[in-house]
């Protein structure tokens, strides 16, 4: 505890005329809790440089969450919202929004896209657009010609077929014909490669059998 804090806690205890409890503060056994849980934490995301610390709501005082900064440091974690302590302890700030996740995240971009990228083997691909985390992957119904689905077409394999098996199968999107036939994605940012691997298990699949309802009905 902090000294002001403590001097604070005795001065309530003068107040009402009571002498203020002995306090024993565990910084050791403190240290140890967030360190053991630090390198579980660590252990299940497996990339430290996924996680940074905010907020510490259960840290009384700032020397409290030093401590706590200094278990996470040991266990790998460099990041951390506390810009004073971020500086004193050579850690990365990240800035003082509680939920910065276009800091944390950003870095996935190219794997959402080269995920994406991956799906052109399939011949209704016809291309990949977008920026970031809103993507759109363009249907067509000959891939050396560019040629597009007719309005009657893109209706029976959007709504007839894709909207509904791709949701079925768990995965929100949207099936747009108002000018291409496309498919929009735009994940929350907190996905990673273990959520695009989780997309492209649905999208491959089912747009594997838009193409062979294309060509059966040829």
């Amino acid at each position: 505890m902090g000294e002001h804090l403590r001097a604070a806690h005795e001065g309530v205890g003068d107040a009402v005329g009571l002498p203020a409890p002995a306090i024993e503060v565990d910084s050791d056994g403190y240290y140890r809790r967030v360190l053991a849980a630090a390198k579980a934490l660590v252990e299940a995301v497996k990339n430290p440089d996924r996680i940074f610390e905010v907020g510490m709501r259960s840290a009384s005082c700032l020397e409290q969450h030093e401590i706590a900064l200094r278990a996470c440091r040991e266990a790998g974690i460099r990041r951390t919202s506390n810009v004073l302590l971020a500086r004193t302890l050579g850690m990365i700030p990240v800035g003082t929004m509680g939920h910065e996740h276009v800091q944390r995240y950003g870095a996935d971009e190219p794997a959402f896209r080269a995920m994406l990228d991956g799906l052109r083997d399939i011949p209704i691909v016809g291309d990949v657009r977008g920026a970031g985390y809103f993507q759109a992957i363009e249907l067509v119904k000959d891939r050396e010609t560019q040629e597009s689905f007719t309005h009657e077409e893109s209706e029976t394999l959007l709504r007839g077929f894709l909207s509904g098996e791709l949701f079925r199968r768990g995965l929100i999107c949207r099936a747009d014909d108002r000018g291409d036939p496309v498919i929009q994605l735009s994940p929350p940012l907190i996905a990673g490669p273990e959520h695009f691997a989780e997309i492209e298990s649905v999208l491959r699949p089912v747009l594997e059998e838009a193409w062979q309802k294309v060509e059966s009905q040829g």
